[in-house]
Parts: C-alpha cells; sequence; structure tokens
C-alpha cells in the first residue's frame, strides 16, 4: 500500500500542517528559554571570573618557580659547605697517611701496630689504621685480628698500587673493626720507588653522619654523602634507616655527577619527590665523594599553597555573590514573563487553541515575542477548520490512489501472465516449422545430392545453419525471459567451486587446447545458485571462445577490494574489445566480432547482466583489441 507526507490540493495553495496544533519545536523553545537565559547568565559570570583564576594560578606558578629557583640555590651553598668539610676529613686522612707511610717504611710489625694503636687512641672518628703488603696480606692493624686477612680485593687497595697515590675506596663493612666504614689507602714507596706496601685507614661512618648534621639546614631537608657508585655513606636524618643503599641513580643524577654539581628534581630513595642539589667533594671520577641537599616539594610549596587557597578562596565568594545577584534580577525582570510564555506555550500543546499570553504588547523583545506569540495562536486557531478539512481530503484522495496502485498491480501480473504464455507458444511454434526446414534440408541433401550442382548443395547447408541459428536464437530469447521472471532463492554460493568445475568441463570439451585457469579460493557469496551458475557460464565461456585463436592462453577468476566492498572478475587474455564500443556489450544481439570469427548469439552478456541487476549488483568490462578484457560484477 502506498502513503504520501503531503499532496498538493487544487484551490488550496501550498500545502499546510493537517492539525490545528502548533509546531511541538516552538513548545520546546520556549520551555528552554527560562534555562537557557539562567544558564547564559551563570556563563557570562564565570567568563568574567575565568582570566582571574588563570591569573591567579598563572602568578602561583610563577611563585612555584621562583620558590624553587631559591631553595635549589640555598641547597647547592649548604651541599657546598658540607662537601668542604669532608674535603678537610678527606684531606686529614691523606695527611695521616703520609705520616703513618713515613713512620713505618722500616718498621716490623709488632712496632707497626703499637705505632697505629697510639695513632688510632689520637683520631678517635677512624676506625681503624694499618699497612698492607703488595700481595694483599695484612701486614700490621691498630685492632688486632684473629685470623689472617687479605685485602687484595678491596678498591683503595688496588687503586693506591695503580696510581701510585692516595686513593679513596668504596662503602664497606670493615673486615677487623666489624663496621660500616670509607677506607683511603696511601702507597709507601722504598728506595727504588716501588711499592712496598699500602698504608691504610678506615673512616667510622658515624662521623660523617656527625658532620653533615652541624650543617644547619631547614625543616624537613635530607643531607647524604654518597661515593660514585650512588652508595649512601651518610645520610641525615635517619642514618641507621639509609647507610648502605643506592641513590637514585637517574639519567639526570648522572649527567650531573659528571659534571660536579647540579640541581634536580626527583623521587627519593623513600618515594617523596624533592628538590635536590648535589655537588663533588672532591677527588678522581672513579672515587669521588659526593654531597646532596634535599628538601620534600611539599614542604618548599607549603606558604606559596596556603596563600594561593587564600586568594581562590576570596576569589570564589566574590563570584557566587556575582552569581547570586544576577541570578536574583533575572529573576525578577526577565523569568517571570518568560513563564509566563511558558504557561501558555503548554495550554496550546494540550489543544486549547484560546490561550493568550495576557502580556503587554509593548517594546521590550520578550513583549514583542508575546505578541508574536498571540497572533500565532489566533492564526491556528483560524487554520484548524482548514486543517481538518483538508486532512479529510487527502484522505480521501489516499484512499483512491490505494485502489489504483492494486488494479495495476493486478493488471501487471496479469500482463507477465500472458507474456510468459506468449514466449512458450511462439517457442513451441516457431521450434515446429524450423526442425521442418531443417529436415527436410538434411534429406534433400542425403537422398538427391547426386541430382544438385555444388551451388544447389551450398544452398541447401546454408538454409540449415540458418534455421538451427535461428533455433538458437529462440532458445537464448527464452532463457532471457526465463531469467527475468524466475523466484530467486538465496543462499551461500562458492564461486570458486563453481568456476573450477565450469573450468574442468571446458577443458574436458577441447583437451588439445592449451590454457591455464588460476582461479581464487574460498570466494563465497550470497545469491542464487541457479542464475548465478548461468553468469558464470556466460562469462567462462566467452573468455574460453575469445581466446580460441590464441596458441596458448591464461583464464583468471578473482576478486579485489574496492570502496570495502568485494568486485569479482573474470580476465583472459585473448582477442578483447574496441573499448569504444563497450556500451554495446551487455545489449541484446549486440555483437563486437562476426559470427564467422566467433559464434554466438549476443545474448550472453545480456542475460549476465539481467541477472547481476535482480541481484541488485552492478556489471562492467575493460578491454583492448588483442590484449584481452576483464568483466567485473559485484552483488
Amino acid at each position: 500500500m502506498l502513503g504520501y507526507r503531503e499532496i498538493r490540493i487544487p484551490g488550496l495553495g501550498e500545502p499546510r500542517p493537517l492539525t490545528g496544533s502548533p509546531p511541538a519545536g516552538l513548545f520546546v523553545m520556549i520551555r528552554s528559554v527560562s534555562f537557557s537565559l539562567c544558564v547564559r547568565l551563570i556563563l557570562l559570570v564565570l567568563l568574567a571570573v575565568i582570566p582571574m583564576l588563570g591569573l591567579e594560578l598563572y602568578m602561583a606558578s610563577v611563585e612555584r618557580r621562583l620558590r624553587t629557583d631559591e631553595i635549589q640555590e640555598d641547597m647547592l651553598r649548604l651541599a657546598r659547605l658540607a662537601a668542604s668539610n669532608q674535603q678537610r676529613l678527606i684531606e686529614g686522612a691523606r695527611q695521616l697517611l703520609i705520616v703513618v707511610a713515613r713512620a713505618v717504611r722500616n718498621s716490623d710489625s709488632a712496632a707497626c701496630k703499637a705505632l697505629l694503636a697510639d695513632l688510632l687512641i689520637q683520631y678517635p672518628y677512624h676506625a681503624n689504621l694499618g699497612v698492607v703488603s703488595p700481595d694483599g696480606d695484612l701486614f700490621c692493624s691498630a685492632l688486632p685480628s684473629r685470623d689472617p686477612v687479605n685485602l687484595s680485593d678491596e678498591a683503595y687497595f688496588r687503586r693506591a698500587l695503580q696510581t701510585r697515590d692516595f686513593a679513596v675506596g668504596e662503602y664497606q663493612i670493615d673486615r677487623i673493626a666489624r663496621i660500616p666504614t670509607i677506607n683511603f689507602g696511601y702507597p709507601i714507596l722504598n728506595t727504588a720507588r716501588q711499592v712496598q706496601a699500602v698504608a691504610f685507614v678506615a673512616l667510622d661512618l658515624s662521623w660523617l653522619n656527625q658532620l653533615a648534621a652541624e650543617v644547619q639546614m631547614p625543616e624537613g631537608a635530607v643531607i647524604a654523602v654518597s661515593d660514585w657508585r650512588g652508595t649512601i655513606l651518610a645520610r641525615y636524618p635517619d642514618p641507621e634507616k639509609w647507610i648502605g643503599k643506592s641513590f637514585p641513580q637517574t639519567s639526570f643524577f648522572r649527567t650531573i655527577m659528571a659534571k660536579g654539581e647540579g640541581t634536580a628534581e626527583v623521587a627519593d630513595t623513600d618515594g617523596v619527590r624533592r628538590l635536590f642539589a648535589l655537588t663533588s667533594a672532591g677527588g678522581a671520577p672513579e672515587a669521588r665523594l659526593y654531597v646532596s641537599v634535599s628538601i620534600p616539594k611539599q614542604v618548599v610549596f607549603a606558604e606559596a599553597n596556603r596563600l594561593l587557597v587564600q586568594r581562590l578562596l576570596v576569589l570564589g565568594i566574590v563570584s557566587l555573590v556575582t552569581l547570586t545577584a544576577a541570578w536574583l534580577g533575572t529573576n525578577a525582570f526577565i523569568l517571570r514573563p518568560v513563564n509566563t510564555l511558558v504557561g501558555t506555550a503548554k495550554r496550546l500543546g494540550a489543544g486549547d487553541l484560546t490561550a493568550r499570553t495576557g502580556l503587554p504588547h509593548g517594546q521590550g523583545e520578550l513583549n514583542q515575542l508575546a505578541r508574536a506569540f498571540d497572533e500565532m495562536a489566533e492564526v491556528l486557531q483560524t487554520r484548524e477548520g482548514e486543517g481538518k478539512r483538508a486532512e479529510e481530503e487527502i484522505r480521501k484522495l489516499n484512499k483512491e490512489l490505494e485502489q489504483r496502485v492494486i488494479e495495476r498491480t493486478a493488471q501487471l501480473e496479469a500482463a507477465n501472465k500472458e507474456l510468459e504464455a506468449f514466449s512458450y507458444s511462439a517457442s513451441h511454434d516457431l521450434r515446429a516449422p524450423l526442425r521442418s526446414i531443417d529436415g527436410f534440408s538434411q534429406a534433400l541433401l542425403e537422398d538427391h545430392s547426386s541430382q544438385l550442382d555444388a551451388q544447389g548443395q551450398d544452398y541447401l547447408r546454408r538454409v540449415r545453419a540458418a534455421s538451427r541459428r535461428m533455433a538458437e536464437l529462440i532458445d537464448d530469447l527464452l532463457q532471457l525471459s526465463h531469467v527475468t521472471r524466475t523466484e530467486m532463492r538465496d543462499k551461500a554460493v562458492d564461486l570458486s567451486a563453481m568456476a573450477q568445475s565450469i573450468a574442468t568441463g571446458l577443458q574436458n570439451s577441447q583437451p588439445e587446447r592449451q590454457v591455464e585457469f588460476v582461479i581464487s579460493e574460498g570466494l563465497v557469496v550470497n545469491g542464487d545458485e541457479r542464475l548465478l551458475r548461468v553468469v558464470m557460464e556466460n562469462l567462462l565461456e566467452n573468455a574460453w571462445k575469445f581466446t580460441s585463436k590464441h596458441p596458448r592462453a591464461r583464464i583468471e577468476f578473482g576478486a579485489v577490494q574496492e570502496d570495502n566492498k568485494q568486485v569479482h572478475y573474470v580476465r583472459d587474455d585473448g582477442a578483447g574489445f574496441d573499448k569504444t564500443y563497450v556500451d554495446k556489450l551487455f545489449g541484446a544481439f549486440q555483437r563486437l566480432h562476426g559470427a564467422t570469427e566467433f559464434p554466438g548469439t549476443g545474448i550472453g552478456l545480456a542475460t549476465v547482466q539481467r541477472i547481476i541487476h535482480r541481484h541488485g549488483g552492478q556489471v562492467w568490462a575493460e578491454g583492448a583489441v588483442e590484449r584481452g578484457a576483464t568483466f567485473y560484477f559485484m552483488l
């Protein structure tokens, strides 16, 4: 059944609404006016507040950057001060080892032990003093050792032997004192300037912590001493929790260590983000000590955060007062008339076309809106009757149109049945005389050929050929008609298997031909299997026919993707066609080659086109003379 959304009726002018109610969009617009006005006003106030908020945040950001630079400079000064204390301690150890080296150069083990024991009493911040032979065995020590001790694997010992100069070791638990220490070594040279022994002093790391604690630092700050590997040698506060642990070895800190000093912002070993200042206490790069001072960011920015919160609070109070005043003013001067318009719109929406706003029709925007609203209600009330009459007339026309469609459909069905009956009758009536012509011509040739000369026999053969061609044309026309009328039964169809079956049949029909078939696998579509087989047979048989003049040929069936759709094709390298006449390919009885060159009736491609169109698809062709042809189809 057909329905129509709009019909022009003579005498009624342009199409009009079919009911007396105003458009629904008008009610939605009016209902939203009150809400949208409030929202817009709030947005205007917020737009005024946002720049002030942005300025506050920008100033806070600038203050934080300045505060960060100031704090990092102060921390770097503290780190340098602490580093100078560490340098004095290291220099004291070096001077002590020089004295020890001179004093024990020619002493025996007992005298060496006595001397070192006296020195250890005078320097209580050292855990031990000793002398190691070149092979690493302990020669003498201020602290007694019950078992033999070999120190050849100690870093300070290897460096002193290698550099023949004062050397700094690494964090360790001293093998004799049994406490955390960092050891320093100094080579003892004989008269031939060869290393006779290595004197060492073990610095008690608790003294480093004491020196670090003497530096005056702000609340929350941490000072630490680490070696070149990042191992913490001293830390204040809480030294017992951190000595021996690793410093955060980020790429940034490695860069700073390579330069000697610098600042950074990273997470400490306790997971707290801190501002760091790092400086070197001197020495060779592979034995250098570093002093770092750090302070948590939350401590640095505590005052700035407090001031920012105060300023934001004041800004929020001012904004709230402004919003409240704007809201009250809007309710008094704007929303009341708007609410009146909303109420009237609801009455109109309920079907009361007598509703009016009752507002004065002055010069203000809302007064003008009220006047326009009242005028619209008047027009709607006037047109309500006209709309009902038009609706009734249109309903009557629709009923007449539906009846006409039913009658025309029945007429078309009857015409199709008559056409089908005529086709079969014409086929039967035409076949009988054609069979007679062909049969009698064959009888003349077989029984009376001796009475006919060569020209007469040729005429009879031509008559037979024409009758057979006429029979083929009748068959093709019937097939074309049948393709158009037959009912379609869609299902999954494997075109690859179908193409392989047809190709096998063609090769068996002419086994002497050298034709290569290339068929893509897995090409499955949804359609009528019988009709699609007609398509594949026509396209593949055409390819077989038009490659017959070539000694070797190739026929290909496959698919490509175009615009996310699968397009199938049949391609050959045969006679091809002149692309100037491509529009004639799919017309009935249209042939681009002579019948003597390639046999056929010119119905096959027309049949293919009708089947593809019945599947809602398209078919087209590309080709060139003696360069083959490609036929594409898409379902």
